[in-house]
């Protein structure tokens, strides 16, 4: 896991990687590295390793729906790591 309040996730990718950079970047909340990192390509590809089930999303936080305030403060406050989710 990489903290990028801490470090550069551009240079923490390149030195993960060998130099290479990432295949496929998903960013559901955006900020300044998700223009460059969202192309169309990206999304199939991301898309195609969830349903090979290669890629195994990390759920660190469930809420009711009626705990919204909760889960958004998770979020907000960046208690997280990993996926928040709200159940029905």
């Amino acid at each position: 896991m990489i903290n990028y309040s801490k470090v550069s996730l551009k240079d923490a990718l390149k030195e993960l990687t060998g130099g290479k950079g990432a295949d496929v970047v998903y960013d559901p909340v955006g900020g300044d590295l998700s223009e460059p990192a969202v192309n169309l390509q990206n999304i199939h590809e991301l898309w195609a390793l969830f349903a090979e089930d290669k890629l195994k999303p990390v759920v660190t936080d469930l809420f009711a729906l009626e705990e919204y305030e909760s889960a958004c403060a998770c979020m907000m406050e960046r208690r997280a790591g990993g996926k928040v989710i709200l159940t029905i």
